[in-house]
C-alpha cells in the first residue's frame, strides 16, 4: 500500500473466490483484517475491511497475476495498492 502518512507500507493478501464472492486476509506486520462484502466480476475487485484505524474500500483492476488500483477509507484518505500472485496454481477465475 503506497500514500500513507508514514509511507509505503508491505502486506501478504490471500484470496479465495466463490462466484463473485471474495474472502480473505490482509496481512501486516502488526496484524490483519478480514475482507467483507468483497466482490470481483469483469477483472475487477473491490475489497472492503473494517479496522481499528479505519473502514477501508480497496478497488483494483486484474491482469496478468497482479493486482492493482486505489484504497480509501472512511476518513477520508487514500492512495495506491498493488500485489502480486506468488504462489503457483493459485487463481482469481
Amino acid at each position: 500500500m503506497h500514500d500513507l502518512p508514514r509511507g509505503d507500507l508491505p502486506f501478504t493478501a490471500i484470496f479465495e473466490q466463490e462466484g463473485e464472492k471474495i474472502v480473505g486476509v490482509l496481512a501486516f506486520f502488526f496484524g490483519g483484517a478480514a475482507f467483507k462484502s468483497s466482490t470481483f466480476r469483469n477483472n475487477e475487485l473491490e475489497l472492503h475491511m473494517d479496522t481499528p484505524l479505519a473502514n477501508f474500500v480497496l478497488k483494483a483492476e486484474y491482469k496478468a497475476n497482479e493486482i492493482s488500483g486505489r484504497w480509501s477509507t472512511d476518513e477520508g484518505s487514500n492512495g495506491t495498492w498493488e500485489c502480486k500472485k506468488v504462489i503457483e496454481g493459485a487463481s482469481v477465475h
